[in-house]
């Protein structure tokens, strides 16, 4: 809900809801091990906040210092800074629980795996009845949403089994 401006209709979709455990889950990432008396307000959030309360906006500034974060070379101030946003957010809960990823993370991958099965289950359901369209419209959602797909076939029965992995 947050992901959507207060005065604007909320896209409440199992695709906006994938993107915002994805969302979580990389703020957690990169907030790992920041307790809540070490945390930096991000100045781009709070200005984002104090513009009619443009969560949006402050989402995406998150979305940039969690890049940050979570790339190759962090910086410090980065991890400290979603930290600081995500409390400034009301994840207080997220944050206590970052030590050892605590419960909400488990939560959320669980969440994340039933949607991705579930989508798979449409998929394979789709080309068992031939309808090559929406299997293929599926495989692309979930391409987008950083999933790859893989088909073998089952030497015992011959049948496809489709596995799944985050795209690289």
């Amino acid at each position: 809900m947050l992901m959507t401006h207060y005065r604007s209709p909320i896209d409440w979709t199992n695709r906006k809801q994938i993107e915002a455990s994805t969302k979580l889950a990389d703020w957690l990432r990169a907030a790992r091990g920041f307790a809540p008396d070490r945390l930096m307000f991000p100045e781009r959030v709070v200005e984002a906040l104090k513009d009619d309360l443009n969560t949006h906006l402050a989402i995406k500034e998150i979305d940039e210092i969690a890049s940050v974060a979570n790339s190759s070379s962090p910086t410090f101030e980065a991890r400290q800074e979603v930290a600081g946003a995500m409390h400034l957010l009301g994840f207080e809960s997220a944050l206590g629980g970052m030590a050892d990823d605590g419960k909400l993370k488990q939560s959320i991958e669980r969440a994340y795996d039933d949607i991705v099965t579930s989508r798979i289950a449409a998929r394979n359901a789709a080309r068992a009845e031939k309808n090559w369209a929406e299997a293929d419209r599926i495989r692309d959602e979930l391409a987008e949403m950083g999933i790859a797909l893989k088909d073998t076939k089952n030497p015992e029965t011959g049948e496809l089994d489709t596995t799944w992995e985050p795209a690289r």
